[in-house]
């Protein structure tokens, strides 16, 4: 159990370290952050890695189906 433990706790030190070096790596998009959370379901950490996934250039997307689509949010695609 030790040895389990000592696995568990080295696991959450890792965990906080990449969550501190995200923080840091999101700061310039901190207002885009800000204006994300303000969507109800959103989170500071959700909206953190929506913005790491899609970006903040929204003019790749023709639309907000193609955008949904490529998300994987809609059924079948429809670019």
């Amino acid at each position: 159990m030790k040895v389990c433990r000592k696995h568990y706790d080295f696991i959450n030190l890792c965990v906080s370290e990449l969550d501190k070096a995200i923080s840091q790596l999101a700061k310039p998009y901190q207002d885009l952050i800000d204006i994300s959370v303000t969507l109800p379901g959103i989170t500071e950490k959700s909206a953190t890695y929506i913005i790491a996934e899609i970006g903040t250039d929204m003019t790749v997307f023709k639309s907000d189906k193609h955008l949904c689509s490529w998300a994987g949010l809609t059924p079948y695609a429809q670019i």
